[in-house]
This record gives structure tokens, C-alpha cells and sequence, in this order.
């Protein structure tokens, strides 16, 4: 189960990508950004958001440098190339 709304209905993955995105541009401390590629961005990636991930990655270097903490190993084949792609040899 995911985050919820204010309202008690999850919110759609897209919106939590832009929840992660607002929370990268005021934390720096390593630790909590762990918890959050770890959790939130793990939770997220997905075939519906890999389009997204990808353009953001491209231009936002502390985004792709975030996607290096997390285990995407349920992710679909696809989904999981694309990410190799992006991180490369960036895995935390």
C-alpha cells in the first residue's frame, strides 16, 4: 500500500515522484537521503514511471545520483535495463 492523500486515497505514482522531487531539493543529509531512494523512490519506479524517471535523471544530477540507492530487482526487465542504463556504475 502506498502514500495517501489527504483525502485517504493513495496518491498516484507521478505525484509521488514530484513529492520525492520537493523533498531532494531541501535534504542533503545522507542518511535521510538513503531512507528516501531506499523507500519512496524504490516503491515508485515502475513501467508507468520509468518514462518520467528517465527525463528527470537526465537533467537533475542529485536525481540520478539518488536512483544509485535503490534496488530495483522486482522491477520489470525492461524497466530494470533502462535503470542500468541511467545508473551505471553510480550504485551506492
Amino acid at each position: 500500500m502506498g502514500p495517501t492523500n489527504d483525502t485517504g486515497l493513495l496518491e498516484p505514482r507521478r505525484d509521488r515522484v514530484d513529492r520525492i522531487l520537493e523533498i531532494l531539493k531541501i535534504e542533503a543529509n545522507p542518511v535521510l537521503l538513503s531512507l528516501l531512494a531506499a523507500g519512496p523512490l524504490e516503491d515508485v519506479i515502475s513501467a508507468g514511471t520509468i518514462d518520467r524517471i528517465e527525463r528527470e535523471a537526465r537533467v537533475n544530477e542529485r536525481f540520478r545520483d539518488l536512483l544509485g540507492g535503490v534496488w530495483y530487482y522486482r522491477a520489470p526487465d525492461d524497466v530494470r535495463t533502462r535503470l542500468d542504463a541511467l545508473i551505471g556504475e553510480s550504485r551506492w
